[in-house]
């Protein structure tokens, strides 16, 4: 049951216990952890004005089978909570604090090599995933990502 997929939707304590309980699932009609490129079907999107969040954290995607699983899963609700605004607002920051300019001295003040490196490093310092891989290693992963590449932290 390891690898079953009614036993691996979703695979979160939260989701599996509070969320999910006796609701069916299927491959058709949501995304499935391991086999689907959550990444590349959705993007976490919010809106900042004289540094206030003017509306809740949102999802952004064509996909029925995402919209499905968030909506099941109760995502957006959970991201709309007090903590997650922090988190996105913090973001936000710092996409206005390392500027290209601020990059590139960091170039010369951490002897790196280049710009991908320095954005590797912020990403680091700031537990944010620079690389798709790391999505699901790190708290909030998915939305941090996607707004480290909407307020240019990487490209």
């Amino acid at each position: 049951l390891s690898l079953a997929f009614y036993n691996l939707i979703p695979v979160c304590k939260i989701c599996n216990e509070g969320y999910k309980m006796s609701k069916t699932f299927r491959i058709s009609t949501h995304i499935h952890p391991y086999l689907d490129d959550y990444d590349a079907l959705g993007r976490f999107d919010q809106n900042f004005a004289d540094g206030m969040l003017i509306h809740n954290i949102t999802l952004d995607s064509t996909d029925s089978r995402v919209k499905k699983s968030t909506l099941v899963l109760g995502i957006m609700e959970r991201y709309a909570q007090q903590s997650v605004k922090s988190v996105s607002k913090s973001i936000y920051y710092y996409g206005k604090q390392y500027t290209i300019p601020m990059k590139q001295q960091l170039i010369n003040d951490w002897g790196l090599m280049n710009l991908a490196q320095v954005e590797t490093n912020i990403c680091r310092m700031h537990d944010i995933p620079s690389n798709v891989n790391e999505i699901r290693n790190i708290s909030l992963g998915k939305l941090k990502r996607d707004l480290a590449k909407k307020y240019s932290l990487i490209p």
